[in-house]
């Protein structure tokens, strides 16, 4: 799940809105999946979205959020 969150972390931190795009679709997926570590989970899918919302402010990428 590392490696995921990694991946994830670098499509959003990146400036290609297509990639930010891409990883969007990403975590609506995971936000349904089961895992032991729920809290983390939790705290990653946020951290995500105060990036989105508060660092890249892209309006094509706010729309889909």
């Amino acid at each position: 799940m590392d490696q995921l969150y990694e991946r994830i972390s670098y499509l959003f931190d990146i400036s290609e809105v297509t990639d930010n795009l891409g990883a969007l679709p990403v975590v609506d997926e995971l936000i349904n999946v089961t895992l032991a570590e729920s809290a983390s989970k939790v705290s990653q899918f946020s951290s995500y979205m105060k990036t989105i919302f508060e660092a890249k402010r892209d309006p094509e990428v706010l729309i889909l959020t």
